[in-house]
């Protein structure tokens, strides 16, 4: 069986939903970048291509997203033949993961419309939805004790449904909303299996995440994992309206654009018993088509036959790429209570543009020599605290 190495940003829910993605065609390595911060990036990258180079690794993964050492320039010094990045938010992440991106040769992103925006501008991309393994998302034997229910955090618009629900005399059963989840895989497959419906919310609430240039607040009306999880679970889904949803489900996903449509659509389900078993059975089944043992095993098989070419193209990074990274790694570097890395970090990273005269990038180190003694103190602070 090939070897996988998976970089990942912690060792947590995502990373393991990975593994058990990719496990399914592959023997899966990790590598946990919040292990490693103690030490400078490029003894990191050496790491890695040791581990890579020992083991015989042709395939690497990597998390996209928000901002960690994972970035153009670190994959680029990462010796793998395919690399593939993944992505969950990039609706909100789009114009980093956008530059990113051509450091991989494979793009996989948990969102139809974010994988049209790849396809369109020339990557390898290919839609592949987090958390559809049955493995982990199953169908527990038991009887339907809640009515409607929801898992989530409390935000965006969250708390008005539930209120208008509860006014309307309909009761939403909660878990991890007013708490931070301690989820447990078959717990949550339990809670969902026990549940006739659950809800799901798309609004993000406002937005302003831009780092290229400034913006106003936005919302965007995402998509979710949740929906494939529920009907892997054997239940039915109600979600709050989503561009995404209407490419994957069509009509299959009952949706909402308000909170009376929300109480309508519950009061149908819940008095016609017919109707909800109907509509789950067809949801249901629309969801399995995007399971990974089917669905994601015929796109890993489509890579593993691909031959990749090496592109030597040398892209020369944006300004603001540039800094938001650097600053980001500071930031990881001061959590920690090794200061000789900071130290190092700084020194490398100026003695480094000089020698390739990038005077351009000098503002960057300017700006983080200024912050130096705040860093240091909150190193020490770090150090003294262990």
């Amino acid at each position: 069986m090939e070897k996988i190495i998976i970089i990942n940003k912690t060792n947590g829910f995502y990373s393991e939903v990975l593994n058990y993605k990719f496990k399914i065609e592959f023997e899966v390595i990790n590598f946990y970048l919040n292990e490693n911060l103690n030490k400078p990036e490029k003894n990191i990258i050496k790491e890695i291509n040791n581990l890579i180079y020992k083991d015989k690794i042709n395939y690497l993964v990597a998390e996209g997203d928000y901002l960690s050492l994972i970035n153009y320039d670190f994959i680029s010094k990462i010796n793998c033949n395919k690399k593939i990045l993944f992505l969950t938010d990039d609706y909100d992440m789009h114009e980093v993961n956008f530059i990113s991106a051509k450091a991989f040769n494979f793009i996989f992103t948990a969102c139809p419309i974010s994988n049209y925006r790849y396809l369109e501008k020339g990557f390898d991309s290919y839609f592949v939805p987090l958390e559809a393994n049955k493995n982990l998302f199953k169908k527990i034997d038991t009887k339907k004790k809640y009515d409607i229910s929801f898992f989530g955090a409390k935000k965006s618009t969250r708390d008005e449904y539930l209120k208008y629900l509860n006014e309307n005399n309909i009761n939403v059963n909660l878990m991890g909303y007013n708490i931070p989840p301690d989820y447990n895989w078959d717990n949550l497959s339990k809670f969902i299996s026990q549940s006739k419906i659950v809800l799901n919310f798309s609004n993000t609430g406002n937005k302003n995440k831009f780092y290229s240039h400034p913006t106003i607040p936005h919302n965007f009306f995402s998509f979710k994992g949740r929906p494939i999880m529920v009907g892997l679970c054997n239940s039915l889904c109600l979600s709050e309206f989503s561009p995404a949803n209407q490419i994957l489900f069509d009509q299959d996903l009952p949706t909402f654009n308000n909170k009376q449509e929300l109480l309508k659509l519950c009061k149908f389900f819940l008095n016609d018993e017919d109707q909800y078993k109907t509509k789950k059975d067809i949801f249901v089944k629309k969801c399995f088509e995007y399971e990974d043992h089917e669905y994601f095993r015929n796109i890993l098989q489509k890579i593993i036959k691909k031959v990749v070419h090496k592109n030597n193209i040398t892209y020369t990074m944006p300004y603001w790429y540039i800094r938001v990274f650097f600053n980001q790694k500071i930031r990881n570097i001061s959590k920690r209570s090794n200061l000789l890395v900071y130290v190092k970090e700084i020194c490398e990273a100026l003695l480094l543009n000089l020698n390739k005269n990038k005077l351009s990038q000098i503002p960057i180190i300017l700006e983080n020599l200024v912050k130096f003694p705040f860093i240091i103190i909150k190193i020490l602070i770090n150090k003294f605290k262990r």
